[in-house]
């Protein structure tokens, strides 16, 4: 699978649970979603470099699915920004969004990895753009003229360990 975007993607990876997930250089993936697309594979999707691709933990994602080059945007980066106390997906979804949403551990005991995995792209996907609405328009030009060109660079930090 090619990705042009503009998508946003969940990845799920394997490894003993916050020990091997918690360092993408040590987890395996295991299956990605595509939003708004409603696609799921156990195939790492390739990743045009002019693609805008949204994801929740830029770092993580993008070493799993071993690629940076892209114009990427980063919800969990963008709550921060937005002075958000919980920055995970699953408070973001809840507060934003209005809905609940599944937890891993969930999934996981009831075989739902695809469909966990593809909700979380969608949530992600329907989060960028209200959390974008969320900031001063100073503090969106910041986050898209310093913070969101570096979030390359974060990714090939963590790939080195730095």
């Amino acid at each position: 699978m090619i990705i042009r975007g503009p998508v946003s993607i969940d990845v799920e990876t394997t490894g003993e649970r916050r020990v091997d997930t918690a360092d993408p250089r040590r987890a395996r993936f295991l299956l990605a979603a595509v939003a708004p697309a409603g696609i799921v594979t156990e195939r790492p999707p390739r990743i045009e470099p002019t693609a805008q691709v949204a994801v929740h933990n830029h770092p993580y994602d993008a070493v799993v699915l071993g690629t940076w080059d892209a114009h990427w945007d980063d919800t969990k980066v963008l709550a921060n920004i937005a002075g958000e106390a919980d920055t995970t997906l699953k408070g973001l979804t809840q507060r934003h969004l209005g809905r609940p949403a599944m937890t891993y551990e969930e999934a996981e005991r009831d075989g739902l990895l695809a469909p966990y995995c593809l909700a979380d792209a969608q949530n992600t996907w329907e989060l960028l753009p209200v959390l974008k609405a969320r900031l001063e328009p100073s503090t969106l030009r910041m986050y898209e003229e310093l913070e969101k060109p570096l979030l390359p660079l974060w990714a090939k930090m963590t790939i080195e360990g730095s």
